[in-house]
């Protein structure tokens, strides 16, 4: 709370699933927050304190999905609701998945936004799929970090620094494989929530606007 205040941030907003904070605002917040802990493996270890509910609609949806490769697209389809500095692409080769995350270059260090973003997907993944999951292998464009052990306890599989993307693979059959958590009926209830969301929040985009009526439409066909 100290840290949101210094930042400008009214506190009680934390809680509202409706408000937004910009990009410079946030991160000051990391910015201060990273010079204060003083720890390489903040960002990694965010993922610690992290759950997919933190995300609202979007959490729930991906609880929800009745596939990993399900969740993970409505991530890729839906990211902006968490952040518009950020995208997720995927991208099958082979018999595995891979995962791209790439965001705006800013002021704060790039090795803890990276960091935090690989290590919380995974955690989501983790919450639908069982802790056993472990990724193919994980990339990050920074170099390696004073830390290294840590990323390698935490994914459980090959890491490499400083690669060219930011990626992480998993195998499609575990990205494929049926989850016993799905609930299609409640995925498509968040679904519609977060595509009204991103129709108020862009009031000029009419594919938003249409994706928006048409939901609204399904259940009286």
């Amino acid at each position: 709370e100290p840290y949101f205040r210094k930042a400008h941030i009214d506190p009680r907003l934390i809680n509202d699933p409706s408000a937004r904070f910009s990009l410079t605002a946030m991160d000051n917040v990391y910015h201060e927050l990273y010079q204060q802990v003083d720890d390489p493996c903040m960002g990694l270890k965010l993922a610690s304190v992290w759950h997919p509910s933190h995300l609202a609609s979007l959490g729930y949806a991906w609880l929800a999905s009745s596939t990993l490769y399900t969740a993970l697209n409505r991530l890729s389809r839906y990211v902006r609701i968490i952040n518009d500095a950020i995208s997720v692409s995927l991208e099958e080769e082979g018999d595995i998945l891979v995962i791209t995350i790439t965001s705006d270059d800013r002021e704060i260090p790039a090795h803890y936004q990276a960091d935090s973003s690989s290590a919380i997907l995974i955690t989501m993944c983790r919450a639908n799929y069982g802790e056993e999951l472990s990724p193919v292998s994980v990339s990050f464009k920074h170099a390696t970090s004073p830390c290294s052990g840590e990323y390698y306890g935490f994914f459980r599989c090959p890491v490499e620094f400083g690669a060219k993307q930011n990626q992480i693979i998993l195998p499609l059959d575990v990205v494929n494989k049926r989850l016993t958590s799905a609930s299609p009926q409640l995925a498509q209830i968040n679904d519609q929530v977060m595509i009204n969301y991103l129709a108020e929040l862009d009031k000029e985009d009419i594919i938003q606007q249409v994706k928006a009526a048409i939901i609204d439409q399904l259940p009286s066909g």
